[in-house]
């Protein structure tokens, strides 16, 4: 009896295990073809209107809080990156020339932390991690299907005072 239900519960378990990373994997896709679809916000300004003094960027000799941006000499975006009193916090994205997704990294107050996604140009995914305060936090898995870097990795020594929640 035992034997019998080995040989019906393994192909299961055998087929589970290889599905697991195609469903990550397809996460990781839709990411890819968001940013492919990027669409800039309205209030975005070009990189070349802030400048970055000690690590801070500034315009006009203030921190500047909002979402700026570069372009490739053929005007796609290359790069876009979300900034908080001057420093980076929040999504920062890359794209190769042609518009192709590159990275996906995300900051809090001037640092890396959560999770760091890069493709190669053809779509396929290079790393997937999550970087903390600590650095290199681990590979990035998703929990039921969603969530985020934040509900999986615990950072090091951070609470709630440290971080501005």
């Amino acid at each position: 009896m035992k034997n019998t239900f080995l040989s019906r519960i393994l192909p299961l378990l055998t087929l589970l295990l290889l599905l697991l990373p195609a469903l990550n994997a397809q996460s990781n896709r839709e990411e890819y073809e968001l940013l492919k679809s990027f669409a800039l916000p309205k209030a975005a300004i070009p990189a070349s209107d802030i400048t970055q003094l000690d690590g801070v960027w500034l315009k006009d000799g203030k921190a500047f809080t909002g979402i700026a941006f570069n372009r490739f000499e053929n005007g796609q975006l290359s790069r876009v990156f979300s900034l908080l009193r001057g420093l980076q916090n929040g999504p920062m994205y890359l794209w190769y020339p042609d518009g192709a997704p590159q990275m996906s990294a995300n900051y809090r107050q001037g640092r890396l932390d959560g999770r760091f996604l890069g493709w190669y140009h053809h779509g396929a995914i290079i790393y997937d991690m999550v970087i903390n305060a600590s650095g290199y936090a681990g590979d990035y898995i998703e929990r039921d299907g969603g969530g985020d870097a934040d509900d999986i990795f615990e950072r090091e020594g951070d609470t709630a005072d440290s971080r501005g929640d």
